[in-house]
């Protein structure tokens, strides 16, 4: 699967997402947007694919939606859209994150917003700048942001549309790692090889989990976790995980 706009690849049980129009700092136009979300699809049908990375051509991560693909006066072409362009990301079942090199602005940062978690080189910024043209996030900004951070601090990013470093974001917990801008896009590599040597089962269970517990009361969120468990204890890799640890070796699992 490979377009001009995104590049999509497999690794192993690793599915990669380049966004790919650096010369637009990786703006997001119409096509990338039906790409994306079509080649989410294509990974979620792939048995494979345990877990997946979305990234940007350097220098940036994605600097936005691309406002020059219609006049300012008819309003942005996504924002008829019947979805925000962070849907697919969200209502992804297979575990995601974002790595991050450059800036993530914009709609950006609101589809990285979406992913699991962030990992991020030293040279990253985050904004959400939209107020600043007369607007407001419209990808689930206002709303992410301010589970990701502490809300008054989400809530001066949001006013002002002033850019985070890549140290503040890592110090307020909305990047989980920081490393170096040459090193990035191995270590990215690295833990998703990491992530995906474990069952894909759990995987999966362990993403419902996390999207339950952050809309539901706990005990909704409990009764989920316990259900999932239940329905894991006959599983074979359940099983194989099991036997290998009882073998000292490593398991091989088969998502079944």
């Amino acid at each position: 699967m490979v377009s001009e706009s995104v590049l999509f690849g497999v690794e192993g049980h690793v599915g990669t997402i380049t966004l790919n129009r650096p010369e637009r700092r990786n703006a997001l136009n119409f096509e990338m947007r039906e790409r994306l979300a079509q080649g989410l699809r294509d990974f979620e049908a792939n048995s494979e694919v345990r877990i997946v990375v979305l990234e940007g051509a350097p220098p940036s991560f994605c600097a936005g939606v691309d406002l020059s693909e219609s006049p300012p006066s008819r309003g942005h072409v996504l924002a008829d859209a019947p979805v925000s362009v962070s849907a697919p990301f969200a209502e992804f079942s297979k575990p995601l994150f974002a790595s991050v090199n450059g800036a993530a602005a914009g709609g950006g940062l609101e589809i990285a917003l979406a992913c699991d978690f962030i990992i991020a080189s030293t040279s990253a910024k985050f904004m959400l700048p939209e107020v600043r043209i007369g607007s407001i996030p419209g990808g689930g900004g206002t709303q992410r942001l301010l589970r990701a951070i502490p809300p008054a601090v989400a809530a001066r990013m949001l006013y002002t549309g002033d850019a985070m470093s890549a140290q503040r974001a890592f110090d307020y917990g909305l990047v989980t790692e920081l490393v170096e801008p040459d090193d990035l896009h191995a270590r990215s590599r690295e833990l998703a090889h990491q992530i995906a040597q474990n069952a894909p089962l759990s995987l999966a269970a362990i993403k419902q989990c996390l999207k339950v517990s952050l809309n539901s009361p706990l005990d909704v969120g409990l009764a989920v976790e316990r259900g999932l468990w239940g329905q894991l204890t006959t599983s074979e890799d359940r099983a194989e995980g099991r036997a290998a640890f009882g073998e000292k070796r490593p398991p091989d699992f088969k998502g079944r």
